[in-house]
């Protein structure tokens, strides 16, 4: 199978990715179609019986979408609102200044740069920004949670992920993390660290997994619940 490519199965599309992941992800968008990320190791049969299995779900994903409000594209404008932490703040566009930069000034982000930004440069200075808040409050709450659960991590890291919140690397017990967390409440990136840690004691989503998950964090789903639903309608 090619790397990116499409099915259409009772008239929902399902764009493909394959890439050297362990799992299936399918990620249902507002533009009404399902976008999946695919091991390499699925032969085609085996991806059409996986996502014919998870068609129902799919479904229910689309109906709860077309019924929210349709959010504009973003423009990276002055005046614009942008969230961190779960906090809304209007966006402010600086040209005068000889570092280019983003910062949080009252109830503005201000990119800050030396003449007019592409809409790239913007992103990537949002993306520094978040990068930047999150840097600010892991160590802290990593080094609570580890000693709370009794593991060990040897590292964690950030980056900008399309389709996971987060990851975890067992074998090297190194966790990733999506730098858009940021934008989100406190708890919902605190919800995704406890999560990847949990994999350091099981691997697997099974029973044990959401055991040790109530175990340590007994609301986790209520948190999980407010990551995706606030996350969907940003998207």
């Amino acid at each position: 199978m090619a790397k990116n490519s499409s099915v259409i199965i009772e008239d929902i599309e399902f764009v493909l990715d394959v890439k050297a992941i362990k799992n299936l992800y399918i990620r249902v968008k507002k533009d009404g179609k399902a976008y999946v990320s695919v091991p390499k190791r699925l032969s085609q049969s085996q991806i059409q019986i996986t996502l014919m299995s998870h068609l129902p779900w799919v479904k229910v994903q689309l109906t709860k979408l077309s019924v929210l409000p349709i959010v504009p594209a973003l423009q990276y404008q002055s005046g614009e609102i942008h969230s961190l932490w779960g906090k809304s703040y209007s966006l402010l566009l600086e040209t005068d200044h000889k570092k280019a930069q983003a910062i949080v000034q009252d109830d503005h982000i201000i990119l800050q740069s030396n003449g007019d930004l592409a809409t790239e440069q913007k992103i990537k200075l949002l993306d520094s920004l978040y990068r930047t808040e999150i840097q600010k409050v892991m160590p802290e709450m990593i080094a609570q949670w580890e000693e709370k659960m009794q593991v060990q991590s040897s590292e964690w890291r950030l980056k900008k992920m399309k389709t996971r919140w987060g990851t975890c690397n067992t074998r090297a017990k190194r966790i990733w993390l999506n730098t858009a967390l940021a934008k989100y409440p406190l708890e919902c990136l605190e919800y995704v660290l406890v999560h990847e840690l949990v994999h350091l004691l099981e691997r697997s989503h099974n029973h044990r997994f959401k055991a040790l998950m109530t175990q340590f964090m007994p609301d986790w789903p209520v948190r999980k619940k407010l990551l995706n639903s606030l996350a969907m309608k940003m998207c």
